[in-house]
């Protein structure tokens, strides 16, 4: 069932990409502002996305018992049951998804987003829970092939490329074997106001911390923002950022005991792609360095650490989570 999941996920991941392509190509404008979900802002190619996704659940739910769906945007409180009209307590699976992870960038044709999803027993509680996770590039008008990535638990990673022609075959990415930050990508998300300062401080004390007996002319730490939790995963997967992390969500608690107001953060649904990661060696933790996890909604807020690797981890976790502990966030 698992590989058949996986199939599954990756044909609505590719039919997704499809509707994408084709939108680019029309008269209606992508970036238009369409509603409000419990958990984001829904554009026009959202719900494009949407479209795709509910036809092609209510055309192969039955196949997999019935579906309990967690999307963004799609359902009451982004919760909805395919076949329409089986009961809740009837589905057998239950997949948390977000139909496109980086709107922004992919609508004005900055960056390539992602369709994220990971699927299990109905049962599943956490993200730890399911057994199988797909992450499928959605590339801008001007790129020609995109990767579809997916994972099933224990059983190991697999990538493969993609062009308008098809499937061209698997191709070999794998994390960082830097031992170290400098000369790599690192990066906190900071993308979004307000907090933006507050972020950059820390960042600063860490590499501060982490070079101190260096000489601080030149040392070759560098940044390059994805505005997605899908591409930053992607990023770490494919050996391009050495670190990603993104602590908006205790940011924000602390701000709001402050009095300040809060932004956008991370949620449940933007780590769907966490099993790919993990099967492929990249170390993925929580604010407090416990291995992540999170609860299968689209409301909670989280934070997460991504190391590309355990030397990676070894350098600056330490220091990390001792500067983040000495501002009151964990």
């Amino acid at each position: 069932m698992s590989e058949k999941l996986r199939e599954f996920l990756i044909e609505i991941g590719l039919a997704v990409n499809s509707r994408c392509r084709l939108g680019f190509t029309s008269e209606t404008s992508l970036s238009t502002e369409v509603k409000t979900s419990p958990s984001d802002i829904i554009y026009q190619i959202d719900v494009e996305a949407e479209e795709v996704i509910i036809q092609m659940m209510e055309d192969r739910a039955a196949d997999f018992g019935g579906i309990l769906l967690l999307a963004e945007g799609i359902g009451d409180n982004d919760t909805s049951v395919y076949p329409t009209g089986l009961a809740v307590e009837e589905a057998q699976t239950k997949i948390i998804c977000d139909p496109i992870d980086g709107s922004r960038g992919l609508m004005y044709g900055k960056r390539p987003a992602f369709f994220l999803a990971a699927a299990g027993p109905v049962n599943s509680k956490k993200l730890s829970d399911l057994d199988v996770s797909v992450m499928v590039e959605l590339p801008i008008p001007k790129q020609g092939e995109w990767d579809v990535l997916s994972a099933i638990r224990n059983s190991g990673f697999r990538a493969e490329r993609y062009n308008e022609t098809g499937n061209q075959g698997v191709v070999n990415l794998s994390p960082s074997e830097n031992v170290s930050i400098e000369g790599g990508f690192f990066s906190m998300a900071k993308f979004c106001y307000p907090g933006k300062g507050f972020i950059s401080e820390i960042e600063e004390e860490l590499l501060d911390s982490v070079f101190e007996a260096r000489d601080k002319e030149y040392l070759p730490v560098f940044e390059d923002q994805y505005i997605s939790s899908g591409g930053q995963l992607y990023e770490l997967i494919c050996g391009h950022d050495c670190f990603v992390g993104d602590f908006r969500a205790s940011m924000y608690d602390l701000f709001k005991k402050q009095g300040l107001s809060k932004g956008q953060i991370c949620h449940p649904y933007d780590m769907a792609g966490l099993l790919v990661a993990k099967e492929v060696g990249v170390h993925v933790t929580d604010i407090q360095g416990n291995e992540f996890d999170a609860l299968l909604n689209t409301t909670d807020e989280v934070d997460w650490f991504g190391y590309a690797n355990a030397e990676i981890r070894q350098q600056i976790e330490k220091p990390l989570l001792s500067i983040l502990e000495s501002k009151d966030l964990i």
